[in-house]
């Protein structure tokens, strides 16, 4: 990409990004009128918020600048703008419209499975479909051996992920999973060293499934090819 263009497509970057928490902060609203939140946070009313989301959407552009436009690359962006969408709802109201989820995984998962028939790819369509049926198998039988304390929008928005994620590889779903894991964890262990978060308290690990998400397509290999 040449500097200028490249630079066009970080300023539309950015303003996707202050859309997408506009959005999202339209959809707390409604979610809240018609009484089906859990937490009443607006964390997504913060400026800061505004400030992280469209860093991140730049920082993804900045990161792929050498693939070149492409499905693939259009499919991460839609993920990567509707992971922002669900983490602020979840934070705000812990709770993950399992329907916004399905919109945007069939909306990155399409143009996703477009890039793969373009680059005669069949094993990369096979492998989403097998990474998402295999989480939605875990999630679901963890949600059940919880009771409830996992719930079922988490189990969707994991085999969502799962499914853009297989575009890498099965490695890239198990280190995003990974990456869950530890940033949620450290997070509870400093909520309970700075605030006395007790092991009960419940907290949304959505956003951390989606954290995890993110690094993984910051930080995989720009060729959108699977590696295994």
């Amino acid at each position: 990409m040449s500097n200028p263009f490249l630079i066009a497509t970080a300023a539309v970057a950015a303003l996707l990004g202050a859309f997408v928490v506009l959005g999202a902060r339209h959809r707390i609203n409604h979610l809240r009128r018609t009484g089906e939140t859990f937490a009443q946070h607006d964390v997504s009313r913060s400026p800061a918020v505004v400030v992280v989301v469209v860093a991140v959407v730049v920082a993804f552009v900045m990161t792929s600048r050498n693939v070149g436009w492409s499905f693939a690359l259009l499919g991460y962006l839609v993920a990567i703008l509707g992971c922002a969408h669900l983490v602020l709802i979840d934070i705000d109201t812990h709770l993950l419209p399992w329907n916004d989820s399905i919109l945007i995984g069939t909306t990155s998962c399409v143009l996703l499975v477009i890039d793969a028939v373009v680059r005669s790819q069949p094993e990369a369509i096979v492998m989403m479909a097998t990474c998402g049926i295999i989480t939605w198998c875990v999630f679901r039988s963890i949600e059940w051996l919880s009771r409830g304390d996992l719930g079922g929008g988490d189990v969707v928005l994991a085999s969502v992920l799962a499914v853009i994620l297989g575009r890498f590889g099965s490695a890239a779903v198990m280190s995003a999973l990974v990456y869950a894991i530890v940033c949620a964890g450290v997070f509870a262990l400093g909520a309970m060293l700075l605030s006395g978060f007790r092991a009960q308290t419940s907290f949304a690990f959505g956003p951390f499934l989606i954290l995890g998400a993110v690094i993984v397509m910051i930080t995989a290999d720009p060729s959108w090819t699977v590696t295994q």
